[in-house]
């Protein structure tokens, strides 16, 4: 039930950390394609820290009112 009681200050918080994420994810999935060796892994692990920023961002948006 926190997601119901989101402050603006949460909000904003869920979202940074869900940037940040999405972020690193673009990094991993970058370099793995740079590097032979980590394609697979550097993908799918990139591929879900986007996925897992985008959903904090989505929730921090509608549930924190930041809009």
């Amino acid at each position: 039930m926190n997601l119901l009681a989101m402050t603006t200050h949460m909000a904003v918080r869920y979202e940074e950390v869900g940037f940040l994420a999405a972020g690193a994810g673009g990094a991993l999935i970058a370099l793995g394609n740079m590097m032979p060796f980590a394609r697979r892994s550097g993908s799918m692990f990139g591929g879900l820290l986007i996925a897992g920023g985008m959903a904090l961002a989505i929730v921090a948006v509608h549930y924190g009112k930041l809009i």
